[in-house]
């Protein structure tokens, strides 16, 4: 039985009647790290998801989970898992303590002190005896991860965490994944339509597209270019298209109305000022572009962004 991974996904495929969901799905979730798993509505995460948590049965392929095959040895492979599924629910009229407590009932193998423990993870220790129906939807969340996390699992998926949550909500929510991750050494598999903020919790990203996985790894790597991208504002577009036309170092250029986006060499930008002085353009200011998360996406999705030219 092999460990190495918390989560191995391999060859999955899952039709619905004649409607493939998933073709040949692999990914792998290192011990301690983050994956943000990405893709349009309709590509499959919800059904990957699903069957991970052994609610779906594939057509074929393989789940392992913390080394244990879910299909062969069910119980072993789930038992250290959690989830958070959207807004968790609750009994409102209970305290945070209590709804826990209902959680115990079930895994009588965990000790009763892991209760405490848990709230304590999330922030919620000072209002563990109040009622859930006076919780924020912050701290909704905040008790479904505490949930999730009774039964010290080492790998939790989080579905659209941060959906409903005020900017602060959302900081702390991010703030109490990456300290789980780092302190407990979670693994985390995270949906989410909010790519800024996947951008600041997840190691690794997987994008999805139509059932198919279309580019995984690091999320560092995935976001380095061979290219710099920089935004050109000068009073005189119409002069300074030719000229950037004219340099050889410029890749790709987009035009807007009172600037240029332009793809340029690596370390170009210093040669570009120099270029367009020389000629005479009229140049306010350049702007570097750094490549987000949300760009790659777009880019991966629905084949990149707006339409633009090369150099002649």
């Amino acid at each position: 039985m092999s460990e190495e991974y918390t989560l191995h996904v391999k060859e999955i495929h899952k039709s619905f009647g004649k409607t493939n969901v998933l073709r040949n799905v692999s990914l792998r979730v290192n011990k301690g790290e983050s994956l943000g798993f990405l893709g349009p509505n309709g590509a499959g995460k919800t059904t990957l998801i699903r069957i991970i948590l052994g609610l779906v049965r594939p057509d074929r392929g393989s789940i392992y989970l913390n080394g244990y095959s879910l299909r062969s040895n069910f119980k072993q492979a789930i038992k250290h898992v959690g989830a958070v599924v959207e807004n968790p629910r609750f009994y409102e009229g209970l305290s945070a303590y209590k709804n826990l407590q209902l959680i115990h009932n079930l895994h009588p193998e965990v000790p009763v002190k892991r209760i405490g423990e848990a709230l304590e993870m999330v922030g919620l220790s000072p209002r563990a005896e109040d009622k859930v129906g006076t919780f924020s939807l912050g701290m909704k969340q905040r008790l479904g991860l505490a949930r999730a996390l009774f039964t010290q699992p080492t790998i939790v998926f989080l579905d659209e965490p941060l959906n409903g949550l005020d900017p602060q909500g959302m900081m702390e929510t991010r703030k109490m994944i990456c300290n789980l991750q780092k302190e407990q050494g979670i693994s985390f598999f995270i949906t989410s339509h909010l790519l800024s903020e996947i951008e600041q919790v997840c190691d690794n990203i997987a994008v999805i597209k139509e059932g198919e996985i279309i580019r995984q790894g690091s999320l560092e790597k995935l976001l380095e270019r061979n290219y710099e991208i920089v935004d050109v504002h000068t009073d005189d577009m119409a002069q300074t298209v030719p000229v950037l036309r004219q340099a050889g170092f410029v890749q790709h250029i987009t035009v807007k109305k009172d600037h240029a986006t332009v793809e340029i060499d690596c370390g170009g930008s210093v040669e570009l000022n120099r270029h367009l002085v020389n000629k005479n353009i009229p140049v306010r200011y350049i702007v570097p572009r750094k490549t987000t998360l949300e760009q790659l996406f777009v880019e991966l999705t629905q084949g990149g962004g707006e339409t633009g030219e090369g150099p002649d």
